[in-house]
């Protein structure tokens, strides 16, 4: 399980192949606003900033930084709650470009 944990640091297409790998057990996990969230749809997408940083929000998903890309995450899940697509994530829990998932593992 401590494999499954997310580091933003790594490559995009490296995450999004953890991502899958950890899909259904254990999911991939990162930590957002103090909650370990689970991901477990991404796709690697254009975009440059500091690792873990959101770079954008749409209903299509949430658009991430990576070490060399960036990751938009299409399906995620809370603690406790069921996987959602990333629309009716953001209905349960705002995000916000420049909050930050943590980094490292």
């Amino acid at each position: 399980k401590a494999e499954a944990a997310v580091d933003w640091a790594w490559p995009a297409a490296t995450i999004e192949r953890r991502i899958r790998a950890f899909n259904p057990f254990p999911g991939a996990t990162a930590q957002l606003g103090g909650e370990a969230i689970k991901l477990w749809r991404a796709q690697v997408v254009a975009g440059a900033g500091v690792s873990g940083t959101v770079l954008a929000v749409t209903g299509e998903g949430i658009t991430v930084a990576c070490g060399d890309a960036a990751l938009l995450l299409t399906e995620l899940q809370r603690p406790g709650g069921k996987r959602l697509l990333a629309r009716q994530f953001l209905q349960g829990m705002p995000v916000h470009a420049g909050q930050r998932f943590a980094v490292g593992r």
